[in-house]
């Protein structure tokens, strides 16, 4: 039988061609062996700050590290995802992401990412359902007060929201559009720096996520307007929802994923795929996010949030432009 003799040239390309495989092997066995840096877009004490310091623990004790967790608020939290997309792909800087960077602000700005090619989907987290809520002064307790008010004087009342195309400003202007109201705009750089001017009454309105504005409701801090699902929340389950109150069909809810940069290795991937699903069992975090939060936990795979990014970015990309909705 005749043998392949192998030159110094042939060898080198042969070495070449298995040498990436057999790294990413590598990295991937010793992977982890320091801290994992967490990456959020908001700053501290807002929902989306709540969920990952209560998912960050089961991280830690699944992959056997900290997962330290980064703050990195501004441009309607397309920083954080700027950020993610360009940090190194070795698994050690990752992001827990929500939808309005990555379906919402593509459509309104030029962002400095592709959301679909600067990422990698570890997996989804949760839907997150919004809760429109209203200053004690502003006399709003329904959605018929919001539109009685919003009609009798135009351009009269304001809403709260983290930040010109984040999910919680693209819901207040399809509801404008859908209702056809007047109302202006405030953005905030999260739902904490924007709780002072709605307890003061400085904005009417705002539109926040159930697990931070539920706690405003139940301490009768601020008046419940409806919920933005189309099913009613468990953490406040006597606000009703827009639909119920006449908006038919209305359903504006983010959700939240894990994601790492483009091109961390497979094996790596898979890992953090793995300890993500042990981390959403634990008890202590569906206490905090399903039952207080009242947001709906998903567990699903890199493909299931592949397949929610995509649908997704071609629903809201489609109400934006309908809508005639534009970035501040």
């Amino acid at each position: 039988m005749n043998r392949l003799k192998l030159t110094p040239g042939l060898l080198s390309l042969a070495l070449m061609a298995v040498m990436p495989t057999v790294t990413s092997a590598q990295s991937a066995d010793n992977w982890p062996s320091r801290p994992i840096k967490l990456l959020i877009g908001y700053p501290p004490g807002g929902s989306i700050d709540i969920l990952s310091r209560g998912l960050a623990p089961g991280l830690s004790k699944v992959l056997g590290q900290p997962v330290v967790i980064d703050n990195r608020p501004g441009a309607a939290q397309t920083l954080g995802a700027e950020l993610l997309a360009k940090a190194d792909p070795d698994g050690y800087t990752i992001g827990l992401i929500d939808s309005g960077p990555l379906t919402i602000s593509p459509h309104l700005r030029a962002v400095p990412y592709d959301p679909f090619k600067s990422f990698v989907p570890v997996g989804s987290i949760a839907n997150l359902p919004l809760v429109i809520i209203a200053s004690n002064q502003a006399g709003i307790g329904s959605l018929a007060d919001l539109v009685k008010g919003a009609r009798q004087t135009p351009g009269a009342l304001s809403y709260a929201s983290t930040g010109a195309g984040s999910m919680h400003n693209l819901t207040g202007e399809y509801l404008k559009s859908t209702l056809k109201l007047d109302i202006v705009h405030i953005p905030y750089r999260g739902t904490a720096l924007a709780v002072p001017d709605l307890l003061s009454g400085r904005v009417a309105l705002s539109i926040t996520g159930v697990s931070s504005g539920g706690r405003l409701i139940l301490d009768k801090q601020v008046q419940a307007v409806g919920v933005t699902s189309t099913k009613r929340s468990p953490a406040i389950p006597n606000v009703p929802t827009l639909a119920e109150q006449g908006v038919s069909g209305f359903d504006a809810q983010g959700w939240v994923g894990l994601l790492a940069p483009a091109g961390t290795p497979p094996p790596i991937v898979a890992k953090l795929g793995a300890a993500l699903k042990v981390a959403l069992k634990e008890p202590a975090f569906i206490q905090q996010e399903v039952t207080k939060g009242g947001n709906e936990l998903l567990a699903g795979t890199p493909e299931e949030l592949g397949t929610m990014l995509a649908g997704d970015h071609a629903r809201w990309g489609r109400i934006i432009k309908e809508q005639g909705i534009k970035s501040e």
